[in-house]
């Protein structure tokens, strides 16, 4: 998506100036003891959500889900 939007062939929805990318991944600094991450910690984020409820779904193919939240 970043390459389409970089080389003008993707601009449905994008707002200039803009910040691109948006899977990201980090180190842990801080937490508020939440969700069982601790300091240190390699992440990674896919900012889509699965329904859950697919075939794709249940198959555990998750990132082609029907109904992707994204």
């Amino acid at each position: 998506t970043d390459i389409r939007v970089y080389r003008g062939r993707k601009i449905k929805g994008v707002r200039r100036p803009s910040v691109l990318g948006h899977e990201f991944a980090g180190v842990i600094v801080e937490t508020g003891g939440h969700g069982g991450f601790r300091t240190g910690d390699h992440v990674a984020v896919c900012p889509a959500l699965p329904c859950g409820q697919c075939r794709e779904c249940h198959l555990g193919a998750e990132n082609i889900c029907q109904r992707l939240i994204a």
